[in-house]
């Protein structure tokens, strides 16, 4: 790819078609923030007119020269879409957020935006509608476990930074584990540590030669199969078929049965455990029993025998009494 202008290379990961390079996100980023190019008045990026995306996505070829196709549009207009919402979502916060009625609001308008674009965005942000969706996504967001701390860096930026820093492609548990590194003193959801944990267990099996699992199988197996044919730690645009260059349900199949071999194997010595457990548990009642047993009869036979000794006295008594008579 030849730059055309002063910008910076356009960097694309073949794998996501997602923008490696930080100066590239700038360069979208000037775009998105450019309210001849991205307008402020709709409520959301989808809603942004035909004209105004052919604009923005011409400027983007001025700025760059790269091989083109639907997929890698598509990826460049979703990362823009990110960009957008990270932009809109910084706005609110500083200058509507900060204030607690609309004409402080109104009046904390950003030094170079249009009066009419934050009167605007003002009124959108306090919709009922926008409140409620605003809410809803709160509580999904909530739900959510295992969030990587990268901040805004996607997993495109994140891989080719390893690549450089390594000298080679990234696993996806490579990538995980280091989206999940926080700075010294904050504390990793719990979640993602008890993960983390489960993958050094199998590595370490791995390096011991108990298991032959590859990173992927070992992925799968902590954190389960791929839904929606989506790929985690690989961000949007790409699917489960693109990744593995197979059906879906064939890789799911397979994964099953090595997991259902595992599992069976597990199971049976478990059982095994189990029973011989067991065996010992009966044995060990079976040898009290028959103590017990043991004592109660040497009781009886204590018994009796001081039960005959009392009945054979007094018949040798009266046995003597005659003698002597």
């Amino acid at each position: 790819m030849d730059l055309v202008t002063s910008y910076p290379q356009l960097q694309l990961d073949h794998t996501s078609n997602q923008l490696q390079n930080p100066n590239a996100t700038a360069a979208t980023g000037q775009t998105i923030r450019n309210v001849s190019c991205c307008p402020l008045q709709v409520k959301q990026w989808n809603k942004i007119t035909d004209d105004k995306l052919d604009h923005m996505w011409s400027t983007i070829l001025e700025k760059f020269t790269f091989e083109y196709s639907d997929a890698r549009k598509g990826a460049i207009f979703g990362h823009m879409n990110a960009l957008y919402r990270y932009y809109r979502h910084k706005l609110k916060k500083k200058y509507f957020d900060s204030k607690a009625t609309y004409s402080l609001r109104l009046r904390n308008k950003p030094k170079d935006m249009d009066v009419k674009d934050w009167k605007y965005l003002i009124n959108l942000w306090t919709e009922n509608t926008f409140q409620e969706r605003r809410n809803k996504n709160k509580t999904n967001r909530c739900k959510h476990s295992m969030p990587p701390y990268t901040g805004t860096k996607s997993f495109a930026r994140l891989r080719d930074h390893m690549k450089k820093k390594n000298g080679k492609t990234s696993s996806r548990l490579e990538l995980f584990l280091e989206s999940r590194k926080r700075k010294q003193g904050k504390e990793i959801d719990p979640i993602s540590q008890e993960a983390i944990e489960k993958f050094q267990q199998l590595k370490k099996q791995r390096e011991e030669e108990q298991i032959s699992l590859d990173d992927d199988a070992m992925f799968a197996d902590v954190l389960g199969p791929e839904k929606n044919s989506y790929i985690r730690a690989y961000g949007p645009k790409k699917n489960v078929t693109e990744y593995f260059s197979a059906r879906p349900t064939k890789i799911e199949l397979l994964r099953q049965l090595d997991t259902s071999r595992r599992e069976a194997n597990e199971r049976v010595q478990q059982i095994q455990k189990e029973a011989s457990e067991q065996v010992n548990d009966v044995k060990k009642q079976m040898d009290e029993k028959l103590a017990e047993m043991n004592r109660i009869w040497e009781q009886k036979f204590k018994m009796l025998l001081e039960k005959n000794n009392n009945i054979a006295s007094p018949m040798e008594d009266s046995q003597d009494d005659e003698i002597g008579g």
